[in-house]
């Protein structure tokens, strides 16, 4: 078995294995969540316009507090920021302001007279439209505050999590979403060569060149990768300046990872 065969099977074994290793609390709380995007769609697209760097508790966190307080339909959204009722007009902006860095704020705006203006009020007509993969990422690039990196992860979250039929085609243009953690994993595994560098800065990497390396890898769905890197920079397994592989925490890469090995090695705790 190549590496890229062992990486795709881990792949589909790491996604299988996300909720059934969640503990009972966590994945009521994210059936219901569930729930509300489903119901809601506005409030997952805005979360992910809302997403730069931000944690992602606190994103969700403050779209409820944001529903609770005006309500959870979209007319109540749009009537704050565009109707002539702005009671909650304020607490709004308020609430918003802290993700201003990268001007989500005001994508955030945009996206509520977007979704009224392009899709009558119903976010969900986005992904509804069309089973192409293509067409729906084509659709949310046109929403200012998503780029491409958003738009692949928000298809993935979505299809994989609360969708009822699933993309059938076109899952080919899904690609993996380059963020920290899967620049570092794909470098950690060798896949893409940072030689000459003690520290290397993960950032610098070209994000075409990640993609186009998970293309190579499982051409038929790139995005597949995405989730098996992401955890294991998310659970600080892949860090910056090695590994932490353990009994308790393992990495399911370690067998073949060269970081991995070498880190093993170096803590004379082989495990077979």
């Amino acid at each position: 078995m190549t590496i890229e065969q062992k990486i795709i099977k881990i792949a589909l074994q790491e996604e299988k294995k996300q909720i059934s290793k969640e503990k009972l609390r966590q994945y009521i709380e994210a059936m219901e969540q569930q729930k509300k995007f489903k119901k809601y769609p506005h409030l997952f697209l805005l979360g992910c316009i809302l997403n730069s760097g931000a944690n992602s508790d606190k994103i969700w966190n403050t779209l409820e507090d944001i529903s609770t307080t005006i309500g959870y339909d979209f007319k109540n959204f749009y009537e704050t920021f565009y109707g002539k009722h702005k009671k909650h007009i304020k607490f709004l902006e308020k609430k918003i302001r802290p993700f201003s860095r990268y001007h989500n704020d005001k994508y955030f705006k945009e996206a509520i007279k977007k979704i009224h203006e392009d899709y009558a009020d119903d976010a969900s007509l986005i992904w509804k439209k069309s089973k192409n993969c293509a067409d729906v990422i084509a659709q949310l690039l046109q929403f200012n505050g998503i780029g491409i990196k958003k738009a692949t992860m928000a298809i993935n979250i979505w299809q994989r999590r609360y969708a009822e039929t699933k993309f059938t085609t076109s899952r080919q243009t899904i690609d993996i979403s380059p963020d920290i953690h899967v620049k570092r994993a794909m470098c950690k595994l060798g896949l893409i060569n940072m030689s000459g560098s003690q520290k290397p800065d993960y950032n610098k990497i070209d994000k075409d060149v990640v993609i186009y390396k998970a293309r190579a890898i499982n051409p038929k769905f790139p995005a597949l990768l995405d989730f098996a890197f992401w955890k294991i920079g998310k659970d600080k397994i892949c860090k910056n300046n090695g590994c932490e592989s353990k009994k308790e925490k393992q990495c399911p890469f370690e067998s073949f990872c060269p970081t991995a090995q070498k880190y093993l090695q170096k803590q004379k705790k082989p495990r077979l």
